[in-house]
């Protein structure tokens, strides 16, 4: 099904002119396709250290007639060595419509990076998150539909959630139970060989050029660290001086070792602040993919750092006010009557005091309450017995970093039902600054369902 491929058009005024033939310009796709080779500064010497190149990239509409058929054609007819791989992937959509400047949808780089600049990540960090959600939504089979509501999701679910957890509770257990200290002991045997499953995954992806999915088996290793912690329950450990605690720890550090050298080359500068904080110095860094998943890696007898948040979460109406034009002003809503200021109750006795079963309770689970702007469904353990409890606490807390908190919790109350679940207690928590809400915790661990009083 190959035919020949005219190389001129006619002069439109203008394109390169054909020598000797003024009413002819070179086709512009003849003349694109040489910079590929042109760039490695051939026909001078040294071009063979850029060229073949191993992988060209580019978008589906062009791939056949031109990358796949018309340079190949060039650069044999050259005598030239051809690309080694040839990848097409889909468009990148915006709101269900291809990118275009004059339909005034493009989403430029810059601007989400000084997004999320402004959302709390250093420069560097934004520009890893900006290659991040690229590299996420990267069009393969289908189009990708990019919009804020994809960008917020992805962010919040994948760095401000799963990595940002996995860090902030490894790192806060560690400095709390062995004063921040890596000890000697060795990661699990089953969690090297979860780490190694996933390594070998994003080496078979990356065979296939399959970036989207090579990332997201080093996010696995941090969803399953997620679980682990819940499934190990450390702060029991500790509690129990179960000498296990040091090869949890361990463990625990080890994966994020492991998602530190495979998210590297999509992540540099978090992969470097990943390493700072887990006490690592920079000459450290994973950049030796063989060395990913050893165990011996570890910094054995060093310190971590306190955890520092490198992702802050995003609000997708903040976003959409941002990154989008601004809509009609609409008319001012009505203001709400201000709220009444507390007033202590009158006095009680002893005995009324007594009527509230106030007890300590730990968070097994925690989650938004979906449709809801301030409630988080809680599980909770009171002594042997297992509850639910919502509270409105959104606002002040991310819901996965409760778990394992102990708090204090009225244990009598009536059931209440809220947003069409049903709350078995009540959370105590002091009123902070602008209506935000302060958990009360015990100070020092205390055995679940202990009384307060």
């Amino acid at each position: 099904g190959l035919r020949d491929m005219c190389i001129t058009r006619a002069n439109a005024g203008w394109g390169i002119p054909v020598p000797g033939d003024d009413t002819k310009v070179v086709y512009v796709w003849f003349d694109a396709l040489i910079n590929y080779l042109a760039a490695t500064g051939w026909p001078n010497d040294g071009w063979e250290k850029m060229w073949p190149a191993d992988v060209h990239w580019m978008a589906k509409e062009i791939f056949t007639r031109f990358h796949a058929t018309l340079w190949p054609a060039m650069l044999m007819g050259a005598g030239l060595p051809l690309p080694k791989a040839v990848v097409a992937h889909g468009w990148f959509t915006f709101n269900d419509a291809k990118m275009s400047k004059s339909k005034g949808n493009v989403l430029a780089h810059q601007e989400l990076i000084e997004f999320f600049v402004a959302a709390g990540c250093k420069r560097e960090l934004a520009i890893d998150a900006v290659r991040f959600v690229l590299a996420r939504c990267l069009p393969f089979e289908n189009d990708t539909n990019f919009t804020m509501s994809e960008i917020e999701k992805l962010y919040n679910a994948d760095l401000a959630n799963d990595l940002g957890n996995a860090l902030n509770r490894t790192l806060s257990m560690v400095n709390k139970f062995t004063d921040g200290v890596v000890l000697p002991d060795a990661p699990l045997a089953e969690v090297i060989e979860i780490v190694q499953k996933q390594k070998k995954t994003a080496e078979g992806h990356f065979a296939v050029h399959r970036l989207n999915l090579a990332l997201d088996a080093s996010l696995e290793i941090v969803r399953f660290l997620n679980r682990f912690i819940a499934e190990k329950q450390p702060w029991d450990l500790a509690k129990n001086s179960d000498p296990a605690l040091g090869a949890v720890l361990n463990s625990m550090l080890f994966c994020l070792r492991a998602a530190e050298g495979l998210m590297r080359p999509y992540m540099p500068a978090a992969a470097d602040e990943l390493l700072r904080q887990l006490g690592y110095a920079p000459e450290m860094a994973t950049t030796d993919w063989a060395t990913i998943g050893d165990p011996t890696r570890l910094n054995f007898g060093g310190s971590v750092t306190a955890p520092e948040p490198m992702f802050p979460r995003l609000e997708i109406k903040k976003m959409e006010e941002t990154l989008t034009p601004a809509a009609p002003v609409a008319p001012p809503a009505p203001k709400k009557e201000a709220k009444p200021a507390f007033e202590p109750p009158a006095e009680i006795d002893i005995t009324d005091f007594m009527k509230l079963n106030l007890r300590v309770a730990r968070i097994l689970e925690a989650e938004a309450v979906e449709g809801s702007e301030k409630l988080v469904k809680l599980q909770v353990l009171l002594g042997e017995e297992k509850r639910q409890i919502l509270a409105g606490i959104r606002k002040s807390y991310v819901p996965e970093d409760l778990v394992g908190r102990q708090v204090i919790v009225v244990a009598n109350l009536k059931p209440r039902k809220m947003m069409g679940l049903e709350s078995h207690g009540m959370v105590m928590a002091a009123d902070g600054p602008d209506g935000t809400a302060i958990l009360l915790m015990p100070e020092a661990e205390a055995p679940e369902g202990t009384s307060v009083h």
